[in-house]
C-alpha cells in the first residue's frame, strides 16, 4: 500500500518480498531495542573525550576497569499469545503476591593485569544504600584489594583507593 500511495504502482506481496530481497539485497530481520532516551551524540562525545582520559589514568594507577549495574527483576509469570477455542482464552492462574529480587554485576578488565573477569549478587527484594554498600564490599574483596575505577551507570566514573566505598580496609563487618 505504501508503494503504490508514493510511487502509483501496485505490486503483489511476494513480489515485493522478491524486490527487496533479491534486488536490493535486504533481509527479514529483529529490530534492535534502544531506550526512547538514549542521545547517541552525547555517548559519541564521552567515548571520544572520557573514555580515553579514563582508561589512562586507571592505567597510571595500575588500576582494574570495572563496569557496575543493579537492576531489580519481578518473577512474574510470562504471558505470550496462545492457541485455543475461538472466545475461550486460556487463563493463567498465578499468585499476584508475586517475589521480587535485585541483581549487581560487575565485569571487571585488567584483573591482577590479566583479561576479564565477572561477577555478580543477587538478592531477594530491592538493594538500598546500604546492601549496595556491602556489595561494593564484597566487590573489593574479589579483587583482592586491588585499586579499581568503578564505572557505575548513571554515575561519574570513581577513581579511589580500595577502601573509599567508607568500608574499613577488611570489608564490613
Amino acid at each position: 500500500m505504501v508503494i503504490e500511495r508514493l510511487t502509483g504502482v501496485r505490486h503483489h506481496p511476494a513480489h515485493v518480498w522478491a524486490l527487496l530481497h533479491y534486488r536490493l539485497g535486504w533481509s527479514v530481520q529483529r529490530p534492535l531495542r534502544r531506550a526512547a532516551e538514549r542521545d547517541q551524540a552525547a555517548i559519541d562525545r564521552w567515548v571520544a573525550d572520557r573514555w580515553p582520559q579514563i582508561k589512562r589514568n586507571a592505567q597510571r594507577r595500575r588500576a582494574c576497569l570495572v563496569f557496575f549495574d543493579e537492576s531489580a527483576l519481578s518473577l512474574t509469570p510470562n504471558v505470550r499469545r496462545s492457541w485455543a477455542p475461538r472466545g475461550q482464552p486460556p487463563v493463567l492462574v498465578h499468585p499476584f503476591n508475586w517475589k521480587k529480587a535485585s541483581m549487581a554485576a560487575a565485569i571487571c578488565y585488567g584483573v591482577k593485569g590479566g583479561g576479564a573477569q565477572v561477577c555478580f549478587h543477587v538478592q531477594a527484594g530491592n538493594y538500598d544504600t546500604g546492601t549496595l554498600i556491602g556489595v561494593l564490599g564484597e566487590l573489593r574483596r574479589f579483587l583482592g584489594g586491588q585499586k579499581a575505577t568503578l564505572l557505575w551507570a548513571g554515575c561519574p566514573p570513581i577513581a579511589a583507593p580500595p577502601c573509599a566505598t567508607g568500608l574499613p580496609p577488611n570489608g564490613p563487618g
